[in-house]
């Protein structure tokens, strides 16, 4: 099980409940609330909170001689290995105190006595909310230039402020595209971030553990389902992938998919939403040319009653770039189909159903605060399964907790695909080798509990991978 730290202003806090006679500890409800509601919407700052035991008054001597508040907060986790001797650490949230209340208090020492000390409970918002508080002058713009020289003075504003965020990075092949003169009067940083992104039609994620700004990149409609190995069994489930690597916005990182079982998770409410923002069948996209003036143009799917999104973009698509305006449509056309489907209820993943995560990149893929190209399936899924599409999804936001030494995590899923088309069947389970022999019961090679028939009938037709991999 990954152990969390919390790291203030350069020293690091660890669940240690049985040094906390002597030192600074991590108690119960550590939380990152990070993210979006759904596709559609913007991202909300990431915040993080906990309670930290100080048995010696560190803290409060602190405030009273120097300030606590806005200096750095980074929350992350360990994995050892203790057989390999080796370990694993991933960052999870970077940011700034915003507030912190220190209480007098008391805990026991033993089943007799009792220990004081100080409560000190910490809250902190991640480094992009920083970019809210950076804003331009009056009657300021910038000129007409490329994308990439757009890009580079978001991230020296981003330094000028003191934010400390290394990269805002977006497609490679996009860099030299131009884009026009741009009002900057009175906008905040946070503000011009947006219309950046938006000018190609996505949102934006910071990411913790590379401390960059990258595109929220949503995933295709596309499938392509092999079989895999729960690590240390021959069970079998079913994943779109062992990895990705994404290519997108200069991103060579490799992103794992994973699988969790329908069985170890609940809903928050067990209902699906519906709403009405999100059936968008027209884009009304409004254009900045050379000289900062603005031209309005349109893209539609049929329909008899139309319900437009407005999007604007920087980007100039005066002749000869008109075919420019492609990537701002199709992105937000890919944005609109995730966002279209019934809204699946937020899921709520909990180790104490499961004795741990299964990998760390299982660990990562959960607890990451982040959106990410990262798939999530989940084996034996209700709500697919009326749907009739699959169960596999992307994550764009949630809660991330560790309680009671277990973590629980909370995802908003938005649908990666839409309806299955030709459904796996047994002439093609015949076909395949490696799914052929496979069995419900034979703990040497079968189906993991939690896969269900209709989780087999999304599976690629193609031949599989012999011996099956394992996750990771």
């Amino acid at each position: 099980m990954p152990d969390p730290w919390v790291e203030i202003d350069g020293t690091r806090v660890y669940c240690r409940e049985d040094h906390a006679a002597d030192t600074v500890t991590i108690l119960t409800g550590l939380g990152i609330d990070w993210g979006a509601t759904d596709p559609l919407s913007d991202r909300q700052p990431a915040t993080v909170t906990c309670q930290l035991w100080d048995p010696l008054g560190y803290w409060l001597s602190r405030a009273a001689t120097q300030s606590v508040i806005g200096v750095s907060i980074k929350v992350g986790w360990t994995a050892f290995n203790f057989t390999a001797g080796t370990s694993t650490t991933r960052v999870i949230f970077q940011g700034r105190i915003t507030n912190a209340d220190i209480e007098l208090s008391t805990r026991p020492r033993d089943e007799n006595t009792t220990a004081r000390g100080w409560l000190v409970h910490v809250t902190g918002t991640d480094k992009a909310t920083d970019m809210g508080n950076v804003t331009f002058g009056s009657n300021t713009s910038w000129p007409a230039e490329t994308a990439l020289a757009r890009a580079n003075r978001l991230k020296q504003a981003a330094v000028d402020g003191g934010i400390g965020i290394d990269e805002f990075y977006f497609e490679p092949d996009t860099t030299s595209w131009p884009m026009g003169k741009t009002d900057t009067s009175s906008k905040s940083l946070a503000t011009l971030c947006d219309e950046f992104y938006r000018s190609f039609g996505l949102g934006w994620e910071y990411r913790p553990d590379e401390n960059v700004i990258r595109p929220r990149q949503p995933q295709g409609t596309g499938w392509y389902a092999q079989l895999y190995r729960l690590p240390g069994t021959q069970d079998r489930v079913i994943s779109e992938g062992q990895f990705t690597t994404s290519g997108f916005g200069a991103d060579t990182a490799t992103y794992w998919n994973t699988v969790i079982s329908g069985c170890d998770v609940s809903t928050a409410d067990n209902v699906v939403r519906l709403d009405r923002a999100s059936a968008v069948n027209r884009i009304e996209l409004e254009y900045t040319k050379a000289d900062g003036t603005k031209f309005r143009t349109a893209g539609m799917r049929p329909a008899t009653v139309y319900r437009a999104a407005q999007l604007s973009t920087w980007l100039n698509l005066d002749s000869p770039n008109q075919g420019n305006s492609a990537r701002p449509f199709t992105h937000t056309w890919e944005v609109i189909d995730q966002a279209g489907y019934p809204a699946h209820p937020p899921i709520i993943w909990d180790t104490i159903s499961t004795n741990g995560f299964h990998g760390i990149e299982q660990a990562f893929a959960l607890t990451r605060c982040a959106h990410a190209p990262s798939i999530i399936r989940v084996m034996s899924d209700p709500y697919a399964q009326a749907l009739n599409t699959l169960a596999s999804y992307q994550i764009y936001g949630g809660r991330v907790e560790y309680v009671d030494h277990r973590w629980i995590v909370t995802l908003n899923p938005a649908w990666r695909a839409q309806r299955v088309g030709t459904a796996f069947n047994w002439d093609n389970a015949r076909a395949n080798a490696d799914f052929a022999t496979l069995t419900w019961s034979d703990p040497s090679k079968r189906f993991h509990e939690s896969v269900s028939w209709w989780d087999v009938q999304t599976i690629t037709p193609n031949p599989q991978v012999t011996p099956a991999p394992e996750l990771s």
